[in-house]
Order: C-alpha cells, then sequence, then structure tokens
C-alpha cells in the first residue's frame, strides 16, 4: 500500500499512488551507464547498507574510480544528527576536486 501524507485529499490519493508506482517501476528498470570520472559514495555506518557485502553498494559497476566514505548514523542520521561531518566530508571533496 502507498502512504500518503497526513492531510493529503482523499480525491488525490489514486493519482498519487499511481505516480509513487511509476516511480518505483522507472527507478527498478533504470540501467546506468558507465562513469570514467571520479565518485565518492556516501553511506551511513548503519542501517542495512552498512550490513550489505558489497561495500560500494553497486556503484562499482558504473563507476571506475569510486571511493566510499562511510559516515556516522543511519540513513536518516547521516544527514541530520551527523550534518555536520557530511559537510566536512563533502568539503574535503570539493577541496580535492578544485586542487
Amino acid at each position: 500500500m502507498d502512504a500518503v501524507p497526513v492531510g493529503f485529499e482523499a480525491r488525490y490519493a489514486d493519482q498519487a499512488a499511481a505516480v509513487s508506482r511509476t516511480f518505483r517501476r522507472m527507478i527498478h528498470r533504470y540501467v546506468p551507464g558507465p562513469y570514467h570520472g571520479p565518485v565518492t559514495l556516501f553511506a551511513s555506518a548503519d542501517g542495512p547498507t552498512a550490513q550489505s557485502p558489497d561495500s560500494t553498494l553497486g556503484w562499482q559497476r558504473v563507476a571506475e574510480d569510486l571511493r566510499v566514505v562511510r559516515l556516522p548514523g543511519d540513513h536518516t542520521t547521516c544527514v541530520t544528527k551527523y550534518a555536520d561531518e557530511l559537510a566536512r566530508q563533502l568539503q574535503a571533496c570539493i577541496d580535492a576536486a578544485q586542487a
């Protein structure tokens, strides 16, 4: 079942659910091509992705020059509670790219 935000008018629920289903189908069908430049993957240190046997979460298949940075927290808290660490890591990437 598709989740509908609180206060969302019921008359739009079917349309929103259809859009959500279409979006999920598109995401599952998308096959990215190879990328030959440097890529930094920011991944949470906790939660399901941290338990993945593939530390690159599949990105190594398309990104030849891949660097994985593990951020503290889970998928949500790594960009909320630990936003300062994310900002520090992003700044380091920008600085390295401009050097």
